[in-house]
């Protein structure tokens, strides 16, 4: 599947490129992280609104409490 995030505050991690506000991604996978919304892509898409949440991509919740 692939799913186009929109009006989101994507970090990237990456100094070259730090911040976007539109993020694609096709079968799991970050495809592309843009400055705005991609017209006229290749692939149909689902379009997520984020409505100006933040994207940080790598973090993941194991809900583990240490002690």
């Amino acid at each position: 599947m692939r799913l186009l995030f929109v009006n989101a505050h994507v970090t990237t991690m990456d100094a070259s490129r730090p911040y976007g506000r539109c993020l694609v991604v096709d079968d799991g996978r970050i495809e592309n992280v843009l400055d705005e919304r991609p017209h006229g892509l290749a692939r149909p898409l689902q379009v997520i609104d984020c409505h100006g949440g933040q994207i940080v991509p790598g973090f993941f919740d194991c809900h583990l409490h240490l002690t």
